[in-house]
């Protein structure tokens, strides 16, 4: 039995490469089929905040193994993080909608453009990450290409993996 219970595939006495490859493809697997099915629906501010917080987790972790992989990861590190920039962005206008709300200040001619603003952006970003993951991110073959990275974990230097 694995003593991290998140990662129940993980071994102890195997390298952190050895573990990454066992581990991280699953992960990344999870993230695609979770944005999937998200993305096949009409997703709103929470559903899509519950997938920045998948793709928060997923790239944490991807970062601690960077060294495992070589100059290929920062690609996809950023491709994660323009995901997250998306959804943060709608995040950020449908929190400050809420707080506005909250407080009652949504009355008078400036709160109203404000909230207009605020829809606008969270409208604007959300079509923007849905366009990315659906054209881009999660074009025909782009999953398999990161599981199959992810089970490579060679291009990088394993003398320092995991040594940070």
């Amino acid at each position: 039995m694995s003593q991290f219970p998140n990662f129940p595939d993980w071994i102890g006495t195997d390298s952190p490469a050895s573990n990454a490859r066992r581990v991280l493809p699953r992960l990344v697997a999870e993230f695609f089929a979770m944005g999937r099915q998200m993305c096949a629906s009409d997703p709103g501010p929470a559903e899509l905040h519950r997938l920045r917080l998948e793709g928060k987790r997923l790239r944490y972790c991807l970062e601690l193994f960077r060294e495992c992989y070589g100059p290929g990861m920062r690609k996809r590190l950023r491709r994660l993080r323009r995901i997250q920039r998306s959804l943060g962005a709608v995040s950020d206008c449908d929190a400050t909608e809420g707080l506005l709300r909250s407080h009652h200040l949504t009355d008078g001619a400036d709160a109203e453009r404000l909230l207009a603003y605020l829809q606008a952006g969270r409208i604007e970003n959300r079509e923007a990450f849905l366009a990315f993951w659906r054209t881009s991110f999660d074009a025909p073959g782009e999953e398999r290409s990161w599981v199959e990275f992810l089970r490579g974990a060679t291009g990088g230097n394993s003398a320092k993996c995991f040594m940070r």
